[in-house]
């Protein structure tokens, strides 16, 4: 059918641009679609074009005869106007390739309008004047809708009170979502009802579930009401379903299905009892042998043979609800049987046609008398570009491609066929049509017209159409001019006929029936190439091409592969293998033979499936092997972190000096460090960094980026403090097969002494773990049915004896509902006799049964893996040992639930518990089976109509365990349980086995493949990079052995992949043309190893020299890195020395993929299930230069290399033993040239006389507390011994600060001293000294005093008139060491400068917002004060980190997320005040990358054009409008957006003075100044926790900008002492944006106001000083000393008024606070891990217990985001951090954003939901004897002051335990 001439019979929209649109429903008047002459000369020019009638959304597309676009053009935006609409249409136009061009509209077009084009061919090419211009014409498709009811039933069978409608909403054309959403309201007794919808991908159709209908005493009405209005369409429709009372179990419809299977549904008011024989109640007249299905609330009413015409059902009264009560009135309903609608469709699959049989095509029609072939021929120097948008089997975009050859007509009446009524099947000998062209693809389209139809319409004589309508033959052979209008037909919309009428679509008795969806296509390419590809990670490609007649290689054969733009990369012959190879990365490759051709597409994607086989590994990313290690497991924030990256290329792929780059990245995913090296030693690169010493703590992530590779690590940032006990808890075992454990402790000091009499505590957790078996992978082995958790188990609690040991056993509590394996983690604490403790934390597997019972379970049909009724399905069975050793049983119990279907949806185990256990399942069989070496099978079969969900189980009856699997079980083809695909499930899937899993190099391995005769198995030996050898084998019937050699190459281990191939003209096995399988092979190679050696003295001395000398066991050459360590570090994590061949000779994943075209090949039973996700590669595994503060645990750790040793030679390091006492591992990693080895050695560090002094992580001010030293001997000469301490900075000695001891025989003992802390903060430091006689033992200790408090700003302010003076007296009133006071003095109203920006600074948290605010001012300090050479340093420094800081919140988008590091979305309006700063930043001559400006300009531009109105958002035009003006801000104004923004009217305040800023910056200062000229500067409270994060003030800020922005002085002054009022007020809180805009915009107003010389005489502690300025604040600092006052002078020198004010800041202590809250409640509690309340405020030493916070949000306002939960604790206890211990479940908290763990606090980020309650727990050890501080636990939100909550602090106190001295 030709759409120019089609006209539409639907609702048209007119649109009127004086009033409004009026909507007018179809009535028999109908708008034409007149058509535009074409000039038959455009055939020259233009190909194809859009005409006929469209979707609302569609393209215009314009296909030139030959190309005029350049390759540059494609994809990009004409900047030419090439099309005019009328009406007008908005949008853009782009070169789609050099031949097309595509208009895409900006909105959706008008529904029902007439469209006239024109487009300007003469701006493109040379035409003649008549040609310049090419006019057509189209019609949108006319809106409508469809409103069907389908059902009423309940949610659940036995509950008929609560039940839902479900229906369908059918539109003509596509509808918004939110639209359709809109267009129905159901009510029932006048209760509006809400409705649930699901809509699927075209738009048009639209399911919905009207819920919670109440089906009560009373029978009742639901209307449905569907107002067109919200569609644009002028139709109302309304329906009413019946809801019957309960007590009303009837009959409520009746209605026939014709297809697939004709059939009647009867739908009941009630669910119907499945198990009852309805023969005789329900009969049809004149009818017998009915079949019945039950499903739900309806019965499936089967006649014996097709019907038609009108028949009367009846339905007796004795049928049974899901109650089990009787139907009480017989009832009965006329029904209609239609005709089979007529159709047509293909037999079978596939595209490629070998000559096999010839050109033949078979295909099925029912109610046709002919058929219309149409056939395009894809030419062959076409069929690149083809394939560029399709598979070999693809029908998009044709047209540019191929051209119509033949279209016929083909009579099927003549053929026999005595009933049109049914389908019946035909096939087209295609060679009799058409005459192939070697190499074409001809594609064949088979449709049909309303002539060949014989479906039989009443009142309607014959067709409608005359009979020369059935065309004869028509050859289009040569091509020409084609306008066929259907150039998107398939890919975006149909084209429809001038008789069109949307209602009557399905009506095969009218026109619109016959559309063009209803038409067949299929591919063919008469070809007998077989072509597989192979291609490596290592770039390299290999072709083999084969007969696939007979499935032999051909040789000789030329082969080309192409690039994807068409370009001939290589070309080369075939060998006699068949094989081609190659380097390169093809998109197709073309093989020729005389006249045939084959082709292959080599597309990511569409690789042959592995999915089925075991190819998991490493993965061996681009040819490149790489392993990242450190030289702990665990670094405090600020360490020096050592990491050495190990390269592997043993495909040299790389040059010498390629770059490799190192990223480390933070919790939160910001890079904080990048380095590149670009020179390694032998392929080990060294990277030195560090972290900041506030840097967040958690699992950071170090990246290598190299060669297209990244290899990654992960880094444990953590406030840990070193281990100084040696903990070793030997449990005897490698996995635990007794729930009873026995234990041996031993306890040592690092240095070697025993841990004597120490209190130990170890708590075991039992966690789920997989149960799987190796040999089983295939098998279930856990019961989905029992649930297990469990709770951590105290396993023991006691002391060491004088030997430091100790001997326990435990019994590892587990219930009767333990699915399968566990892992036991097991967690323990050390105390030392001064409260410090050490840790140690391993997991063990746990099995608890003796023995497991698996099963595997059918397959199922394909996609859905549903289980076929009235079938038996057979179950494998095993039951094993822990080792996965069959074991045989008797007595195997095997049982078959049936689940409740409303339980389909909750897949939760504990459920699943629920319905074995209780009343919601039905046990359908129970047998008893036995294993015989544990293996044994079990058949099941579900009859007709039971289908559902079951659920299968097996127990063993000796061990207890049992396993299960939930299976659904149905017929199939059941349209809305399990649509039936057809496939071939695994048919494909070659199963071969090698003679055994594990070779040496130079054994040989053994394949057995089973096949048939005459067939060839392509055997290719693959790796994790590439094709390491390929091989030809014949095959025989039944099974055929081939063997190869392993080679040194294959370790550590290759695949074999076996494609096996059947010649085409054999397959009547019923078995594919092609078979593939992969079975893995690990290899090892004795030469890979090296063996270092470490010699070393086997004691060391602090401070004294260490020589070690390093070589290799069979005097090999290798490169190599040391690493010395204090094994208290490494203690915590269990840290392993690395070992590099483990990893680089670990199980590697398949690298290798693999294409062929034997899928398409039409005969063969491949298909597309096989293209599944692989699970392949699963087992993939500085500070601050002004931070003040204490080095409390400074680490010991030397680091040396990489160096290389010659072959037979030792190297020989030496350095200086740092001052430690304990214990150090030597660690070497050694590599070369593809072998790898490491060695360790652990000696002791220690002297005769050892002191050891402990200290809590940090003080508080005024806190007292023991200081307990521990004192060592090795000589029994030491016997007397004078112990001294030293303090420094805030801390002394309360008492003598000396002691004189005698040592006891034991050779350790601790003495206690008193220490308290003064009222100051600082670095406090101790330093202990040991003497007797010539021995002395020294011990330093830096430690922080801080105080939690938060700092308080107070100020004086003064007003001098011209000549005046003032005094005022400095009173510092913080702790020592907090006071610090700045004399500020302006001409300019008082904005409080130092503490608001000292605010900002020092803000705790690091949001986008956050990180842009505490720096964006400082730009712009220096218009505002005069700054001193530091002061500049440290602005300079700030925003060169913040500038750094920002990059780690990049996405892929260009955007910036809110938190750093890969987020869901950008944040709109974070992105760009980041970006605002950025420009800002980089126009004051900081270095910004340019490629991320880019990206975020790119970003911008875009959410631009996106944007549109959105009311559900207060600041959304305000977004935009900020967006626009930072966009004209970076010299990138986006003019098209600014005027759709400003055209909206009723724009917000603030809004539009952004959008006049952005005016202003784009150029355009008069519109500008006309948006701005009647605009209001004041705004209205308000305050946003999120989106914009906005408030009153932000906004008054932005206003200042944009009165900045215009030059606008008065109006931005005044607004300055608006904001001035609000700055200067100390006791008015404002978030950290305020602060920053507030800020930002009075520097930019000082930048462009000048004020006069600002000059004034300052006295400070009698010294004068004359003070003169252009800028108009000055800022002088006072010096504090302690808390001595200092007095103050100030004159005025100026010839104006001058503001002068002193601003004081310090730390209070403690005990100030009070309990308060606002808008949230708060409460804390303490705990045992039992949960029993505790008071904290005396607690004996080594108590571990809980700190338990709730947040409950108890406001009014909406959810709460960005809520920050600050707990510090006393400085006397100490935070058990599980989180590096790997072990959160111990104590379980409610989800948060992100939790920051320090020494002494724990900050929680999180989100809260109105009426929400959130639970954190924190687990704690009473660690430091003494008596602290517990400060207030505050909780607040970040961007509003009036929601927090605290709770104050007290005093506590750590006593000794009971008995304790």
């Amino acid at each position: 059918m030709n759409p120019i001439f089609k006209k539409i019979g639907l609702a048209i929209v007119l649109l009127t641009l004086v009033v409004a649109a009026f909507f007018y429903f179809k009535s028999d008047k109908k708008q034409n679609l007149e058509r535009t002459e074409i000039d038959p000369a455009f055939g020259e020019h233009i190909s194809s074009y859009t005409s006929g009638v469209i979707s609302s959304n569609a393209r215009i597309i314009i296909l030139l005869a030959k190309p005029l676009g350049d390759s540059s053009d494609i994809g990009q935006e004409v900047s030419a106007k090439l099309f005019d609409f009328n009406p007008t249409v908005k949008g853009k136009t782009i070169w789609v390739d050099t031949r097309t061009i595509e208009f895409t509209p900006s909105e959706k077009m008008n529904s029902g309008q007439v469209y006239k084009a024109d487009f300007f061919l003469s701006k493109l090419t040379s035409v003649p004047p008549a040609l310049s211009t090419f006019s057509f014409d189209f019609q949108v498709i006319g809106q409508n809708y469809e409103l069907s009811i389908d059902n009423l039933k309940p949610y659940a069978k036995t509950d008929l009170k609560r039940q839902k409608i479900e229906g369908t909403v059918y539109t003509a054309d596509l509808a918004e979502a939110a639209e359709v959403e809109k267009l129905l309201e159901a009510t029932q007794e006048s209760k509006k009802l809400a409705v649930t919808w699901s809509h699927a991908a075209d738009g048009k159709l639209h399911s919905f579930v009207i819920e919670d209908v109440v089906r009560g005493e009373q029978s009742s009405k639901v209307k449905v009401l569907a107002n067109g209005t919200v569609l644009r369409v002028a139709k109302v429709d309304e329906k009413e379903v019946e809801v019957p009372s309960l007590s009303d179990f009837k009959l409520m419809n009746a209605k026939v299905v014709q297809s697939p299977n004709q059939h009647i549904i009867l739908q009941f008011s009630d669910p119907l009892k499945e198990k009852q024989n309805l023969d005789g109640l329900i009969r049809i007249s004149n009818l017998s042998d009915l079949d019945f299905d039950i499903h739900d609330n309806e019965v499936w009413v089967y006649p014996p043979a097709r019907q038609a015409g009108t028949k009367t059902i009846f339905i007796e009264a004795g049928i049974r609800n899901i109650l089990d009560y009787r139907m009480k009135a017989a009832a009965s309903a006329e029904v209609v049987f239609e005709q089979l609608t007529p159709a047509i469709r293909f037999t079978g699959k596939g595209t490629i046609l070998p000559s096999t049989n010839g050109l033949v095509l078979p295909f099925e029609a029912v109610n046709l008398r002919a058929v219309e072939v149409d056939i395009l021929k894809i030419f062959e120097n076409n069929i690149l570009q083809f394939l560029q948008s399709n598979n070999i089997s693809g029908n998009y975009e044709l047209n540019r491609v191929g051209t119509r050859i033949l279209k016929k007509t083909i009579q099927l009446d003549n053929m026999g066929v005595t009933d049109f009524g049914k389908w019946n099947r035909f096939t087209l000998n295609l060679a009799d049509l058409i005459k192939t062209e070697p190499g074409a693809i001809y594609q064949v389209k088979l449709n049909f017209n309303r002539s060949h139809s014989v479906y039989n319409c009443e009142g309607q004589e014959g067709t409608t159409e005359t009979t020369d309508q059935f065309s004869t033959e028509s050859s289009y052979e040569g091509g020409g001019y084609y306008e066929d209008g259907e150039y998107y037909e398939d890919e975006y919309y149909d084209y429809y006929d001038e008789e069109y009428d949307w209602e009557q679509r399905n009506n095969p008795c009218h026109s619109t029936f016959y559309r063009s969806d209803r038409s067949i296509r299929k591919n063919l390419l008469a070809s007998d190439l077989g072509l597989t590809a192979k291609q490596g990670a290592d770039g390299e490609t290999t072709v083999f091409v084969t007969d696939l007649k007979t499935a032999e290689p051909l040789s000789g054969i030329e082969v080309e592969w192409y690039s994807y733009q068409q370009q001939v990369i290589g070309k080369a012959n075939t060998d006699k293998d068949g094989k081609v190879s190659f380097k390169a990365n093809p998109f197709v490759v073309v093989a020729k033979n005389g006249t045939q051709r084959g082709y292959l597409r080599i597309a990511n994607g569409e690789s042959l499936s592995l999915s089925s086989f075991d190819i998991s590994g490493e993965v061996v990313q681009n040819g490149l092997k790489g392993f990242l290690y450190g030289e702990r497991g665990v670094w405090r924030p600020g360490d020096s972190l050592y990491l050495t990256f190990l390269l592997e290329d043993k495909n040299k792929l790389l040059p010498p000096t390629h770059p490799v780059v190192l990223e480390l990245s933070n919790p939160q995913g910001q890079v904080v460090n990048r380095l590149v090296r670009s020179t390694a030693e032998n392929g080990f690169y060294k990277f030195a960094t560090s972290t900041a010493v506030d840097a967040p703590t958690g699992n950071w992530q170090a990246k290598v980026k190299v060669g297209g590779s990244e290899f990654a690590q992960q880094v444990k940032i953590e406030t840990v403090k070193p281990n100084r006990l040696k903990i070793n808890l030997d449990l005897g075992v490698e996995r635990i097969t007794s729930p009873d454990v026995t234990a041996d402790l031993e306890v040592k000091w690092l240095h070697g002494a025993p841990g004597r009499n120490l209190k130990s505590i170890f708590e075991v957790l039992l966690v789920k773990a997989p149960t799987t078996f190796a040999k089983y992978k295939d098998f279930v082995f856990e019961d989905p049915s029992r649930t297990f958790s469990s709770e951590t188990q105290t396993l023991f609690e006691g002391s060491t004896d004088g030997e430091g040991k100790a001997s326990f056993n435990g019994t590892l509590s587990t219930s009767d509902q333990v699915p399968g394996f566990l892992n036991a983690i097991f967690r323990g604490k050390v105390f030392e006799e001064s409260g410090n403790f050490s840790i140690d934390r391993f997991s063990i597997p746990f099995s608890p049964y003796e023995s497991y019972v698996g099963m595997k379970v059918p397959e199922g049909e394909k996609y859905t893996g549903i289980l076929y009724l009235d079938k038996k399905h057979a179950i494998e069975v095993v039951t094993v040992n822990e080792d996965g050793v069959g074991v045989s049983r008797n007595g195997v119990e095997m049982t078959v639930y049936k689940l409740d279907w409303r339980w389909w949806w909750d897949n939760s185990s504990e459920y699943l518990a629920n319905y074995v256990e209780g009343s919601y399942s039905k046990l359908i069989k129970r047998e008893v089976i036995n294993t015989v070496n544990g293996k044994s099978t079990w058949d099941f079969e579900i009859k007709s109509p039971d289908w559902g969900r079951y659920f299968v189980r097996a127990c063993d009856p000796v061990s207890g365990h049992c396993t299960g699997k939930i299976v659904y079980v149905d017929e199939p083809g059941w349209g809305s349980r399990a649509r039936n695909t057809g496939g071939s499930g695994g048919a494909t899937i070659l199963s071969f086995t090698t003679d055994k899993g594990n070779y040496n190099t130079g054994e040989k391995a053994t394949l057995t493949i089973p096949g048939s005769a005459n067939g060839r198995a392509l055997v290719s030996i693959e790796n994790g990079s590439k094709v390491l050898q390929t091989y030809w084998v014949e095959t025989q019937a039944g099974e055929t052995k081939f063997t190869f050699d392993v080679k040194p190459e294959m370790a550590p281990n290759v695949y074999v992949h076996v494609s096996l191939l059947q010649p085409h003209a054999q397959t009547t096995n019923d078995l594919p043309i092609r078979l593939y399988g992969v079975v893995p092979v690990r290899v090892e190679d004795p030469q890979t190893h090296l063996t270092p050696v470490i010699e070393m003295p086997e004691v060391l001395e602090p401070g004294e020299k260490v020589t070690i000398k390093i070589s290799e066991k069979e005097k090999r050459r290798m490169s190599y890195t040391i690493a010395m360590v204090d094994e208290g570090l490494l203690d915590i994590t269990r840290f392993k020395t690395p070992d590099p061949w483990n990893r680089f000779y670990a199980r590697e994943s398949l690298g290798v993929r693999t294409w062929d075209l034997y899928d398409y090949v039409i005969g063969s039973y491949g298909s597309h299930l096989e293209r599944l996700i692989a699970v392949g590669g699963d087992e993939e595994g500085s500070a601050k230069d002004d931070d003040a503060r204490a080095n409390r645990f400074k680490p010991v750790v030397k680091y040396l290399g990489p160096f290389t040793l010659g072959a037979g030679d030792e190297d020989e390091h030496t350095f200086i033993m740092p001052q430690y006492i304990g214990s150090v591992k030597t660690m070497v990693v050694a590599a070369y040239e593809g072998a790898y080895g490491n060695a360790e050695k652990a000696v002791p560090v220690r002297k005769p006389l050892m002191v050891l002094a402990t200290m809590p992580r940090v003080l508080g001010p005024q806190e007292k507390l023991k200081l307990p030293i521990t004192l060592f001997t090795q000589e029994k000469s030491i016997k007397n011994v004078k112990v001294e301490v030293k303090t420094g900075g805030p801390l002394a000695i309360a008492g003598s600060a000396t002691q004189n001891i005698v040592m006891s025989s034991a050779g350790d003992m601790t003495v206690e001293f008193d220490l308290d802390v003064k009222a100051a903060v600082g670095i406090g430091t101790v330093e202990v000294i040991a003497t007797s006689g010539s021995f002395k033992a020294v011990d330093k200790i830096e430690i922080d005093v801080r105080n939690s408090n938060s700092p308080i700003t107070r100020t004086t302010d003064a007003i001098l008139e011209a000549g005046k003076s003032w005094s005022a007296e400095v009173a510092p009133f913080g702790l020592s060491g907090t006071n610090t006071a700045i004399l500020e003095v302006s001409n300019m109203p008082p904005i409080n400068l130092g503490s608001r920006l000292r605010y900002l600074i020092q803000y705790p948290h690091g949001c986008i917002e956050q990180t842009t605010s505490s720096v964006f001012p400082q730009l712009f300090l220096d218009n505002v004060k005069t700054l001193s050479e530091n002061e500049k340093n440290t602005i300079q420094r700030n925003v060169t980190v913040g500038i750094n800081r920002l990059k780690s919140f990049t996405q892929s988008d260009g955007g910036f997320g809110y938190w750093p590091g890969s987020a869901e979305n950008s944040d709109p309006w974070g992105t760009t005040y980041a970006g605002h700063f950025l420009i800002e930043a980089e126009a004051k001559g900081y270095f910004v990358s340019s490629d991320m400006m880019k990206r975020w300009k790119n970003f911008q531009k875009n959410k631009a054009q996106e944007w549109r109105r959105n009311t559900g958002y207060y600041n959304s035009e305000l977004m935009q409008a900020y967006r626009l003006y930072t966009l004209a801000l970076a010299g990138s104004p986006e003019l098209g957006a600014m005027n759709r923004l400003r055209e909206y009217g009723d724009l917000p305040q603030t809004a539009s003075w952004m959008l006049a800023a952005a005016y202003a910056k784009a150029g355009q200062p008069e519109a500008a100044k006309k948006i701005a000229e009647n605009l209001s500067y004041v705004v209205k409270p308000y305050r946003e926790l999120s989106y914009s994060y906005g408030s009153e003030v932000r906004d008054k800020a932005l206003i200042m900008e944009t009165m900045v922005a215009l030059g606008d002085k008065p109006k931005a002054f005044e607004m300055l002492k608006e904001l001035s009022k609000v700055l200067s007020n100390e006791g008015y809180w404002l978030s950290t944006q305020e602060v920053a805009f507030a800020l930002k915009a009075i520097g930019s107003f000082v930048g462009m106001e000048k004020r006069g010389t600002l000059k004034f005489t300052y006295k400070i502690n009698g010294k004068e000083v004359t003070a003169s300025s252009e800028l108009p604040m000055e800022q002088i600092i006072i010096p504090i000393s302690g808390t001595t006052k200092q007095s103050v002078h100030v004159e005025n020198e100026s010839g104006a008024m001058l503001f002068s004010r002193i601003i004081s800041t310090g730390t209070p202590a403690r005990g100030n606070e009070v309990d308060e809250q606002q808008n949230l409640s708060l409460s804390v509690r303490y705990t045992t891990a039992e949960g029993a309340d505790i008071d904290p405020a005396t607690l004996e030493q080594g108590t571990e217990f809980i700190a338990e916070v709730s947040v409950f949000h108890n406001g009014i306002k909406n959810n709460y985001e960005n809520l920050a939960l600050a707990q510090v604790f006393p400085s006397g206890w100490e935070i058990n951090n599980l989180r590096l211990q790997e072990a959160q479940q111990t104590v379980k908290s409610s989800a948060f954003t992100y939790q920051d763990i320090r020494d002494d606090r724990v900050y929680t980020y999180f989100n809260l939901y109105r009426g929400e309650r959130k639970t954190f727990k924190v687990l704690l050890t009473a660690s430091y004897t003494g008596t602290y501080y517990l400060p207030a636990v505050n909780c607040e939100a970040m961007y509003d002051n009036g929601i927090y909550a605290r709770k104050k602090g007290m005093e506590v106190q750590v006593v000794k335990a009971a008995g304790v001295q």
